[in-house]
């Protein structure tokens, strides 16, 4: 199991005491710590994608395709 996997297993674990251990809640918990966990690394949530169109350098001219 991968270190995000650890990551989430912890996370639900303590999701599952503060809410006195219940039964039959493991899906739940897994699915609420995979989100908590998606929200806590910046590079696992989608990108906005930017149309090639309104790209811009640095200096806030628009970028031109590479010609070579």
């Amino acid at each position: 199991m991968g270190s995000r996997d650890e990551h989430i297993r912890e996370i639900a674990y303590q999701l599952w005491e503060a809410e006195g251990r219940p039964e039959g809640q493991q899906i739940r918990h897994w699915e609420t710590a995979r989100i908590q966990a998606a929200k806590e690394d910046p590079y696992s949530r989608p990108k906005r994608s930017v149309d090639p169109s309104e790209a811009r350098g640095q200096d806030g001219e628009p970028e031109q395709p590479d010609q070579t």
